[in-house]
């Protein structure tokens, strides 16, 4: 009798093949009814669930599960501990534990003899190429060290105060260590001075009272801001300087001649650049195709900087270059991907200087789609340096001493092409996020003078419509030429965001049927219908996050965002390494002379690079972002007590993001102080609402915000509510206690933690804290 009433439970295969059928999260009730389960069973069946999210199979978000997202073929993690066998064990170095759950588990495999470099351990940061492993072995990922990039570090990072007496204070500069400040002892010192930026090693870290550290290395003066951008550069180790190999071969590099070359002097071709730009790699033409056959259509050029003439494989600069990954654009300076000699020099497309490039001639028909293209190695020489509203004042009646004289013959033809053009870019329908992006303005003394959001001209939109056709045309023929080079990728939406998407959408009244494949389109509809609406920014950025992230790859996926089967960069090599592999591709491929792809490139070892520069991209927008932030905390610090309009650029359990309106600043209103009672996060709505009132304040209203505290040195701000919410009917209320399943427990004037600048934290002690999406990555 005993073993008639003992419980069969499902194997762990059939939880997880019910929880990969769901089209979202789903929790341990909709488990538990799914297999007939009794109250009594769910604790068993809580067991199961978390020894799978321990393995990396399933994901865990709250109370809700869904499966793990998946990897990459190459990527980088880092090694956070061991399993109970003894085993590594890895962790994606960058996930989004709000967009995507847990991260997974990756075992690290060593083999028997391991390569030099590619010893682990825990602390680690590496280079992994990932396999799946098969559902017997528990569907979590098996991970070999392709090489170390960084070894384990207990270093903190921050300015340097010193204190009456000798000694002094560590501020980190991590927004996360805010508040988190260190002792350092007089004879610990290092030689640091006030304001300097120091990297300081803990000697003991306790659970009460200050820690203490040691500086080990003095990185350079704050004393103005105008040194802001070291903090992110340290802080993300950015290299700046260049080792003396590479800057002796810049400095050695001679101007490139018309041998092997094709002489296209006599073309006019213009540069149109940002006005502060500091290089200049790429130039544009347009002429009416001449072909009767072709009537109509037009014949455009893109000539860029032949950068793999001077950056050979192997070489030192191909080494340093390698490193960096892409050049680092701060509001004060910029970190090159390459020495001054080659970007700002030889490489910069100046008016009157010849100038090596690589030229695509690109025939375009009337209905604006490419019918041919052909690459060139050619000798140029700039008919002009232009800036955007330079060119745009022409067209529109406005010519100065520079445009006048080309407003006929060159820039109409230009504008007249990118007419033609877009008639094929409308019918191809990629995504139309319309978000504005604000630039920092700085003064002499580099402390911020205003934020302005800048015009998006045709002008822009022009060369941006260029560059994308050469890029198409550099992948069509890289693979007509069967040449491994490295795709820019953009995965379509993950199912379980298109499914959060809807949910959202439905609160606004708004259709998103899907039906078939999914194509930007869809998601553009519902952006024309809130054109012109109080929703529109709300929607936008909603649209913006349910995105994947662009990235860079040796397999093509395509790139969703574009709606374009294959796409690859060609146009930037001074600042972006895979444009300058794609450039190496070309010239093995056509023949056209010295810098080529090497033979013994293979589709692997491009994968591992594409992998690398992935990364170094996101270090780039991160780094370029936290420093907008630091300055913008500079420049409110002393306005502590005033008012601002801003919007609502996040919601989380623990509070509430807020975007400036005039200045674009991101500061955070804890939960704890919104009001007298308790908040219900409904994240369908994007939402916290009271329990008893049903006050809502949800992303993107509009709302007058008090500034309370300022961390210029982490670049945080921290506001008080001064709007009130909007009422949720008792009904609907109820609605979002019982979806949402969980509520925001924190009463109003209780603090659980020392430091009243950290956010509330959620199961494990991980902070819910999400920082308001800034990427534009799925971006050409």
């Amino acid at each position: 009798m005993a073993k008639q009433r003992e419980k069969v439970f499902p194997s762990p295969d059939a939880i997880v093949a019910f929880i990969r059928a769901q089209p979202g999260k789903v929790g341990t009730r909709e488990i538990a009814r799914e297999f007939g389960l009794k109250n009594a069973d769910r604790a068993e069946l809580k067991r199961i669930l978390r020894e799978l999210a321990d393995e990396g199979v399933i994901a865990k978000r709250g109370k809700k599960i869904s499966e793990t997202a998946s990897l990459p073929a190459t990527m980088m993690a880092d090694i956070t501990g061991r399993d109970s066998d003894g085993e590594l064990t890895a962790t994606p170095t960058e996930w989004d534990e709000v967009e995507n759950g847990e991260p997974p588990k990756i075992r690290i495999h060593i083999p028997r003899r391991p390569q030099p470099g590619t010893a682990a351990g825990v602390g680690d940061r590496a280079l992994l190429r990932i396999e799946k492993l098969d559902e017997g072995d528990g569907g979590a990922y098996r991970g070999r060290v392709i090489k170390i990039i960084d070894h384990a570090k207990a270093r903190v990072l921050g300015i340097f105060r010193t204190l009456p007496g000798g000694g002094g204070r560590l501020v980190p500069v991590d927004k996360k260590q805010a508040g988190r400040e260190l002792n350092i002892a007089k004879s610990d010192t290092g030689g640091a001075e006030d304001g300097d930026l120091v990297s300081v090693d803990l000697v003991r870290s306790r659970g009460f009272g200050l820690g203490s550290g040691k500086v080990k290395e003095r990185l350079g003066s704050l004393a103005t801001e105008k040194a802001i951008s070291l903090i992110a550069i340290h802080a993300h180790e950015i290299p700046q300087a260049f080792s003396p190999a590479a800057l002796r071969e810049a400095e050695e590099a001679k101007p490139a001649t018309l041998r092997g070359r094709e002489d296209w002097r006599d073309v006019p071709l213009v540069t149109i650049d940002p006005p502060d730009a500091k290089d200049h790699d790429d130039a544009v033409h347009a002429q009416a195709d001449p072909d009767p056959n072709n009537k109509g259509g037009y014949i455009v050029t893109v000539a860029i900087a032949d950068v793999a003439f001077y950056v050979r494989p192997g070489s030192a600069l191909d080494r340093d270059a390698l490193t960096r990954g892409n050049s680092v654009y701060f509001p004060d300076r910029v970190v090159p991907m390459l020495p001054e000699r080659i970007s700002n020099d030889l490489c910069s497309l100046v008016p009157g200087e010849p100038r090596g490039a690589l030229a695509v001639r690109m025939v375009i028909g009337a209905d604006g789609r490419k019918r041919s293209h052909s690459f060139h190695r050619i000798l140029m020489r700039s008919a002009a340096k232009l800036h955007y509203a330079q060119a745009q004042a022409a067209i529109d009646g406005r010519p100065d001493d520079s445009t006048g004289p080309l407003l006929a013959s060159v820039l109409k033809p230009l504008y007249d092409a990118y007419a033609v053009v877009k008639r094929a870019r409308d019918e191809r329908d990629p995504l139309d996020l319309d978000i504005p992006e604000r630039k920092i303005l700085l003064k002499p003394d580099g402390t911020v003078d205003r934020v302005i959001v800048p015009e998006r001209l045709d002008a822009h939109k022009l060369i941006e419509e260029f560059m994308i056709l050469a890029n198409v045309a550099a992948a069509e023929m890289l693979e007509q030429k069967a040449l491994p080079l490295i795709y820019r990728v953009h995965d379509e939406p993950a199912l379980e965001k298109v499914h959060a998407l809807q949910e959202f959408l439905k609160t606004l009244d708004l259709p998103f049927a899907k039906s078939g494949a999914l194509r930007p389109s869809l998601f553009n509809r519902v952006l024309m219908q809130v054109k012109g609406h109080d929703s529109e920014l709300l929607v936008n950025e909603v649209v913006l996050r349910s995105q994947a992230q662009a990235e860079y790859a040796a397999e093509n996926y395509g790139h969703f965002g574009l709606n374009l089967r294959r796409y690859a960069h060609f146009t930037s090599p001074i600042r972006r390494y895979a444009d300058l592999i794609v450039h190496r591709a070309l010239i093995r491929g056509l023949g056209i002379g010295e810098g080529a792809l090497p033979d013994s490139e293979t589709p692997e070892g491009l994968s591992e690079i594409a992998a690398q520069i992935s990364v170094a991209e996101r270090r780039a927008m991160k780094a370029e972002r936290e420093t907008a932030d630091r300055l913008i905390a500079h420049f409110l610090a002393d306005r502590i007590g005033a008012s601002f309009q801003g919007r609502i650029s996040g919601v989380t359990r623990a509070g509430l993001f807020v975007k400036l309106t005039d200045t674009g600043a991101d500061g955070f209103i804890p939960i704890r102080t919104l009001g007298t009672e308790y908040f219900n996060y409904d994240e369908a709505r994007h939402a916290l609402v009271g329990s008893r009132s049903g006050a809502m304040h949800r992303l993107g209203d509009v709302v007058d915000v008090r500034l309370v505290e300022a961390a210029p040195i982490a670049g945080a701000l921290r506001f008080e509510l001064l709007s009130e919410g909007r009422v949720v009917p008792r009904r609907r209320r109820e609605g979002i206690r019982q979806a949402s399943g969980t509520q925001a427990r924190v009463h109003p004037g209780h603090s659980p933690h020392k430091n009243d600048r950290k956010p509330a934290k959620g199961k494990r002690g991980k902070s819910n804290k999400v920082r308001p999406s800034k990427d534009r990555s799925w971006k050409p």
